[in-house]
């Protein structure tokens, strides 16, 4: 009994957190951190849940009356199925969740390829036009910058798949956000001059890096979806 006891006080609380994140996870439905501490409370409260019952199994053969025996066995029965459901359940949340953030990654790479387009296509008619207080040192600073941010994106999604899968859909969505913030740099970098084959030059390098990047972001959206 005393088992039993500790198991119902260990689930109890583990219950209570995921009432509590589930509560704030309806009040901020927006809020990634939120859905993701609702997923992880879930998985938290399990073990404990599942411990309860067995204890909770393991003193039933002692009530004297069968036909209560009986029906403690078919809630306890059910009581696990329950709980396997909740797990089930939110793998599928968990994967849902990833999908989103790997579709918001893709339609930006889908407007970042086609401003590139655009901007290539603009400099080859030699219609580049420089951007406001735009200097060439401010430029390459900027773009610097960019490839540096891009470059920790990646490494960031390459750790996810490695220790957090969980963690793919938001990195993903960086490594978009940073090839933006590079093509940005690049366009600024190839209006500050008129030489239309540097021109060419910086725009075909942050098309190659976007390219890259893509191609690594639908590998982890491979790796999130096994």
């Amino acid at each position: 009994q005393a088992n039993l006891l500790n198991a119902a006080k260990g689930a109890a609380e583990a219950v209570n957190a995921l009432m509590a994140s589930l509560v704030h996870a309806q009040r901020h439905p927006d809020d990634p951190a939120a859905q993701q501490a609702l997923m992880d409370a879930a998985r938290k409260m399990a073990p404990g849940a599942y411990k309860l019952v067995a204890q909770a199994k393991s003193v039933a053969p002692s009530v004297v009356d069968p036909g209560k025996m009986q029906d403690m066995l078919l809630a306890l029965g059910a009581a696990a199925d329950a709980i396997k459901d909740l797990l089930n359940s939110n793998t599928g949340a968990s994967s849902a969740f990833g999908e989103q953030e790997f579709n918001e990654a893709s339609k930006q790479f889908q407007a970042v390829m086609a401003d590139l387009d655009a901007t290539q296509m603009f400099a080859q008619n030699g219609q580049m036009e420089a951007l406001p207080s735009q200097t060439k040192d401010g430029a390459i600073d900027l773009l610097n910058t960019a490839v540096r941010g891009m470059g920790n994106a990646a490494k960031a999604l390459v750790g996810a798949a490695k220790t957090n899968p969980d963690q793919l859909g938001p990195r993903a969505k960086d490594v978009a956000s940073s090839v933006r913030q590079v093509v940005t740099a690049a366009k600024a970098l190839a209006g500050s001059t008129n030489n239309r084959t540097t021109q060419k030059a910086i725009l075909g390098g942050a098309r190659e890096l976007a390219n890259a990047s893509e191609a690594m972001v639908s590998c982890a959206h491979s790796i999130a979806s096994n």
